[in-house]
């Protein structure tokens, strides 16, 4: 079974003075002084990890949880020119509820029979390379590529969805006969979120929505 490692990354910035020739007077030089770099990396091993793989998801965090879905658990896709580069099984169906300090994680499935999601939310929800981003405790997402179920075929999404974060990740950690994942999620659709592999931000102090970038990808 494939796993996948958790690290974390810590980003020091230290600034520099900054000189160089530059290549026209109306720019300003960028390169750093002499052979330094104006940032360190440092990566730790968490000491945990997920039960599969997991990338080209969304995530979103909420009073220090984080929350994973989305996305593929397997490695990078194909290229043969058919339908087998990202095979369907291997689209994650499960919502990941990881406690960085606790080292814990807990996960269930979009198709778990209490989740209240149909057939094609499922589809929806479990694409490779959606757009996202978070604000507050919301997680938009939108397109991505991905399988429709029901006839076998492979399109980019035209699906925006809205998850109230702690209420997910509720319904991950804390089951109740009387929860459902779809009462967590808002959807709506229109030809121009059709789009994989772009970016989204929000703009105007969260009043617009930047989609960049990304393709209409279309499947066999």
């Amino acid at each position: 079974m494939m796993r996948t490692t958790l690290l974390l990354f810590a980003l020091t910035v230290s600034f520099i003075s900054l000189h160089s020739e530059n290549q026209t007077s109306s720019l300003s030089p960028i390169p750093p002084q002499g052979n330094e770099i104006p940032f360190r990396i440092r990566i730790e091993d968490s000491g945990f990890s997920l039960p599969n793989g997991f990338h080209s998801g969304a995530t979103a965090i909420h009073n220090g949880k984080w929350l994973l879905i989305s996305g593929r658990s397997n490695g990078l896709h194909g290229f043969s020119n058919d339908d087998d580069n990202f095979p369907p099984q291997s689209q994650n169906k499960m919502v990941y509820v990881i406690d960085p300090v606790e080292q814990t994680v807990i996960a269930k499935a979009l198709d778990d029979p209490s989740s209240g999601l149909s057939e094609t939310q499922v589809d929806d929800l479990s694409v490779t390379s959606p757009q996202s981003f978070q604000v507050g405790d919301r997680l938009y997402i939108s397109g991505g590529y991905g399988v429709v179920t029901k006839t076998g075929k492979f399109d980019t999404k035209s699906t925006l969805t809205a998850i109230d974060v702690p209420g997910l990740i509720h319904w991950v950690t804390k089951p109740s006969k009387h929860e459902t994942a779809s009462e967590h999620m808002r959807q709506t659709e229109h030809p121009l979120l059709k789009v994989t592999g772009g970016a989204m931000y929000a703009v105007d102090n969260h009043l617009s929505t930047l989609l960049i970038f990304g393709q209409d990808f279309k499947g066999y």
